[in-house]
Parts: structure tokens; sequence; C-alpha cells
């Protein structure tokens, strides 16, 4: 039954097409507020009326701000760090039992690769996947290799070794930071394959290089974009979100 309901999640958070759009809004805990919070209740309004993309955030995120009658993909973050002292220190805050009062579609762990407390994170990881698949419920490991004040770590081969260990643990979806270029990114889809690899928005940029990155996604054989500051920045949010589930849809 267990193996039943993730696939039944998966499907539900997916685009119907093997692809994922996830809009990410569990930044203002990592690194404070950086858009209004009438963004956030745009985009999170936009997303429930039309049921794309899914949503990515904390269990207080979803209580207060995500209407439970919104028939939209759920995905709680259950590690905590923040900026104010070490957002490499990701701390397990939550259970997948927590993420399931929320009604969570599937849940994320963060892994911070090279840095202290490693071990201690993966340890997290193999953790979360056991209580999680008991209950059917998917996970999603952000998988990242960091320097030592947090910054994901331009290297594919680093970048790929840290996919990689997600995928041996056993998460169903790869979260990753863009490595530096298109060959580095095509080395870590090759990596994990076949666990489904989506890739991390990072700083916000222009709109065209947004979709620009959905491209080369799309071009590497990728499961598609977890993006939040950089649609939150966006001039227009909604239309950058249609435009990128345009792209996802029909490529």
């Amino acid at each position: 039954m267990e193996v039943y309901g993730i696939e039944a999640r998966l499907n539900r958070l997916s685009l119907g097409n093997g692809r994922y759009f996830v809009l990410v809004l569990d930044d203002a805990f990592i690194s404070g507020l950086s858009s209004s919070q009438q963004v956030y209740r745009t985009v999170v309004d936009a997303a429930g009326q039309d049921g794309r993309p899914a949503l990515m955030a904390y269990p207080g995120f979803f209580l207060r701000h995500v209407p439970p009658q919104y028939r939209i993909g759920r995905i709680v973050s259950l590690t905590v760090s923040t900026t104010f002292r070490s957002v490499s220190d990701k701390r397990l805050a939550f259970k997948p039992v927590d993420a399931s009062a929320v009604a969570a579609d599937a849940v994320v762990v963060h892994v911070s690769m090279g840095v202290p407390g490693e071990g201690r994170m993966l340890g997290q990881l193999a953790e979360v996947c056991r209580d999680a698949h008991d209950i059917g419920l998917p996970v999603m490991a952000a998988m990242y290799a960091r320097t030592e004040n947090g910054d994901p770590i331009p290297d594919a081969a680093l970048q790929a070794h840290a996919a990689r260990c997600g995928a041996e643990i056993g998460a169903d979806l790869l979260k990753v930071p863009w490595p530096g270029s298109l060959d580095g990114f095509e080395r870590i889809v090759d990596a994990t394959y076949p666990a489904p690899v989506l890739l991390a928005g990072g700083l916000p940029t222009s709109d065209d290089e947004t979709l620009h990155m959905v491209k080369n996604c799309i071009d590497t054989g990728s499961a598609g974009v977890c993006f939040g500051r950089r649609i939150l920045a966006a001039e227009d949010p909604i239309q950058l979100m249609k435009d990128i589930l345009a792209l996802l849809d029909t490529s």
C-alpha cells in the first residue's frame, strides 16, 4: 500500500507528463521576507485557482496562507536553518506525520554536503525516507554541495556526487542547484537516473534568463524546476508562472 500512496501523490504533484513545477515559498523563513505579503497571496491564489504549480513551504505557511479547499500539490519542508547563524546547518524540525496533518503530498529534506554536520544531515534524510515511505509519502531531497558560508559550489562533479547520495538513500525526487553549465547539469541528471531531478532557481535574474533555465532543463531530460525567488521578484509573477508552465507542458 505504501508504494500505491507514493505513486498516487507523485502523480498529483506532477503536470501529468512526467514533469514538475514547484513554487518554493520557504525562503522567507530561511533568509527573511524578500517580497511583500501581497505578492505571496497573489501567487498562492493563482496557483490555487489553477491547481498548478505545486507549493513548497513550512507547515505554518500552509496553515495560514493556503486554504484547505485548494486542490493543489503541497510539499512540506521538514528541515530548518537561517542566515542568522549558518544556512548550511539543516536541522530536522518536523516529522512526516506533522506534514500529513497539513495535507502533504510530499516532504522535502535539505542536506548540505561538504560542511560540518554532513553525516547528521544524511542520517536525517534516511530517517525521513523510512518514516515517510511507511505512510505512503514521497520524499524530495534538496542536495547541495556547499562552501563554508553556505553558497552552492559551481562544480558539476561535486553537485552530481551530492545528488547521487540523495538518490542512493532513497529520495523520490531530487532538487539541485545549477552547477554552472549545461554539460554540468546533464552530468547531474545522468548521475541520479532514474530518480527525477528538479533544478533549483537560486537568486532572481531576468524573466528571459529564468525561461532559458527552464529550456535547459527540458534539453537535459530533467524532470522540472523548483523556483521561488525568481518568480516572487518578477515584475509580473503570474505571467512568468504561466510562461514556465507553457514550456513544461508543451515541450
